[in-house]
């Protein structure tokens, strides 16, 4: 009941106010009051764990900090955007426009939410939770670089908003392949490093009696890679509020998904889960919602075209993931070093194949010219500060 008062009363109380920072493309105001109040609320959890060892208490702290948060959000909304006031009554047209949207948006949530606890419950009731534990472990590294490539897709989706508010289609689109291209980089050194690193890892944290096979791995790895390529193209999908579009996809795929894991993970284990969700993904969700987002914005480009450039990232991506894994191979330590090493390994080699590849491409001088325009921005902004 305490873990539902603090999920409800996240969205009650004054939570629509953040969407005015969202708007105005100012995520850093909401990332730095989150911070701090974070901050609050783990310091009085530890000490609340140290001096009461009360863990009604250390729920009623998150509930706390959760109110003066959405306070803090609210306050700093009002005196940035005064101009702002709900004021009157919209037309009946608008009404059903923003139910239909709300609509669609609630069913791929609910869907996509319920795709990674599904998993979880598949694997507990063919496999038994100390399988769930062990898959939980490699589903929270994976999650924590999920979440730190969120602050990327959080701060970049006003922006696109705004750009598909502004400008034409065809400057879209272009937009559209410098930040794909962009992001499958980032995607694909996270993806190798993962490659390379997950089983070091879990081997120094958790110990060898709770790994997987390195096949279950690979397989981890492609899902995340699956994920990942699909995101630049999510992020126009929500800009555009293509949400009712995707009703039927995000159903399907979740129908998918349970069915493949119930039949698959009888048959080859916990590798079924795994193999059964990104079938489901390639096959609906990234395929699919292509699809639907060149129907309804990008009518006048080549959908070809975007599946090409996405097979030539993916096979760059598995060529250097080879190479780094060969040479991280060659390191004969273990424990802490071995991870260290080949963390370096992972941070040098594909940076430097990368560049190799696409070094003199058209794509990679978009992107330095890209970054060089925000970098110009931001010393401006400092200076006029």
């Amino acid at each position: 009941i305490l873990f539902l008062l603090n999920s409800g009363i996240s969205y009650f109380l004054f939570a629509y106010k953040s969407a005015l920072l969202t708007a105005h493309q100012r995520n850093d105001i909401l990332s730095n009051i989150q911070s701090i109040t974070c901050l609050l609320q783990y310091g009085l959890q530890v000490l609340v764990l140290i001096m009461f060892k009360n863990y009604y208490l250390f729920v009623v702290i998150q509930i706390i900090t959760t109110i003066i948060n959405n306070i803090i959000v609210a306050l700093i909304a009002k005196r940035k955007y005064p101009d702002y006031i709900c004021e009157g009554e919209i037309d009946i047209e608008t009404k059903k426009s923003i139910k239909k949207r709300v609509k669609g948006l609630m069913i791929n949530k609910i869907c996509h939410a319920s795709q990674n606890s599904l998993d979880s419950i598949c694997i507990s009731t063919f496999l038994g939770l100390e399988t769930v534990a062990i898959y939980s472990n490699y589903y929270s590294i994976m999650h924590a670089i999920i979440v730190f490539m969120g602050i990327i897709y959080s701060s970049i989706v006003p922006g696109i908003g705004n750009s598909i508010v502004t400008e034409t289609e065809e400057k879209n689109y272009k937009d559209m392949k410098k930040f794909n291209f962009i992001y499958m980089w980032l995607s694909g050194w996270c993806t190798i490093s993962l490659a390379c690193l997950f089983q070091p890892l879990m081997k120094v944290w958790m110990g060898e009696e709770y790994m997987f096979s390195y096949e279950i791995v690979i397989l981890i790895c492609l899902y995340f890679y699956s994920l990942k390529a699909g995101d630049i193209r999510y992020m126009y999908s929500e800009a555009r509020g293509l949400w009712y579009e995707n009703r039927y996809r995000a159903i399907i795929e979740s129908i998918v998904n349970v069915t493949l894991n119930i039949i698959l993970v009888r048959l080859i284990g916990v590798t079924g889960i795994v193999l059964g969700t990104l079938i489901s993904f390639l096959v609906i969700n990234f395929y699919y919602s292509a699809h639907i987002l060149y129907k309804h914005y990008f009518v006048h480009q080549k959908i070809l075209d975007y599946f090409k450039e996405h097979f030539l990232y993916a096979f760059v991506t598995f060529i250097i993931c080879i190479i780094t894994y060969a040479i991280c191979e060659l390191v004969k330590m273990e424990g802490i070093f071995e991870l260290l090493f080949k963390g370096i390994i992972c941070c040098i080699v594909p940076t430097l194949l990368y560049l190799l590849v696409y070094g003199r491409t058209k794509r990679f001088k978009e992107a330095t010219e890209l970054f060089k325009r925000f970098l110009f921005f931001r010393n401006k902004k400092e200076n006029v500060v």
